[in-house]
């Protein structure tokens, strides 16, 4: 696995983002663009509700911005995004907290909103490390003892709960992914890596917290499938953010739109990813200090080479 994950990063196509056209989107003679272009990564949702929410989120967002919008997903996680909004493809975007640190130094992103608690502005999920309940393995100490004979799988080279936390961890454990496992990889989605582990194709992989229950409730492995060895700290919640070069008036409004969901559009709202988000959260306006822990942890991961110094 490089290290130079950003190069990885950066040659993905932005052809990958299905039915992106390659031109800019036309601007008004106000500055603001004319298509409101808004690309998402895969998620942990079933492929039919996404479809459904983002055709509901399309039509919610033209009818609140008076503007056309058209919506993509990507095929090759958060590095798809992250380039296009680099090469002004796109204008909005959904990232992990690690992809948008990526986007903000590399993309010129800023964030939009975040999920959270409405009075405290907090939302939150975890990373695990996980073996299946049948390895050999019963402890972190014993993974780390162990690394030379194992493969792991890695989600996302920009994920947070699937590649940063994991990556510091084995850091502060004095082990190098690179150099100390047999062989690692990248899933590219919190799904496949844990499919990858049940299916016993790897001896240990990286993941998000509600993991095996999002598998139980697909009926596509149970709980007891895992055994969970290390979990993260919380994490601040995923951002949908936006290039920072739109207009200002143009970037509040579309933050607006979006902050307002839940009580304009209860329908959409109630369709929104539950994943690793409580029943009370709500979408709030996010800001670049939310995400300065888990950006000291990410320049303090040696041999990363993603953040400037």
């Amino acid at each position: 696995m490089k290290t130079g994950i950003i190069a990885l990063i950066s040659t993905i196509p932005l052809l990958v983002l299905s039915g992106c056209s390659t031109g800019s989107a036309e601007g008004s003679p106000t500055g603001r663009p004319t298509v409101l272009r808004y690309a998402f990564a895969p998620g942990v949702e079933e492929p039919q509700a996404q479809t459904l929410r983002l055709d509901h989120l399309k039509k919610y967002l033209s009818d609140r911005l008076h503007i056309d919008v058209e919506l993509y997903k990507t095929s090759a996680g958060y590095g798809t995004v992250i380039e296009g909004l680099r090469a002004h493809k796109i204008d909005v975007g959904t990232l992990g907290p690690f992809g948008y640190l990526i986007a903000s130094e590399k993309a010129g992103a800023e964030v939009l909103t975040v999920t959270g608690e409405p009075d405290t502005g907090k939302g939150g999920y975890r990373g695990v490390i996980a073996v299946p309940a049948a390895s050999p393995i019963k402890t972190i100490d014993e993974l780390v003892a162990h690394s030379k004979e194992l493969t792991f799988s890695f989600v996302d080279p920009a994920s947070t709960s699937g590649f940063l936390v994991q990556r510091a961890y084995f850091q502060s454990r004095g082990l190098d992914p690179d150099k100390d496992f047999k062989k690692t990889m990248f899933s590219m989605n919190h799904i496949a890596s844990a499919m990858t582990l049940v299916a016993g194709k790897v001896d240990a992989a990286a993941m998000m917290e509600s993991m095996p229950k999002t598998l139980a409730e697909r009926k596509l492995a149970k709980p007891s499938d895992f055994r969970i060895l290390w979990t993260s700290p919380h994490l601040p919640s995923s951002p949908i953010v936006v290039r920072r070069d739109l207009p200002a008036d143009f970037k509040r409004d579309i933050q607006q739109a979006l902050i307002d969901i839940p009580q304009r559009d209860p329908e959409l709202w109630k369709m929104w990813p539950r994943t690793n988000r409580t029943p009370t959260a709500v979408l709030i306006r996010g800001n670049d200090a939310m995400f300065d822990e888990l950006r000291a942890m990410a320049r303090d991961v040696k041999n990363l080479s993603l953040l400037e110094q």
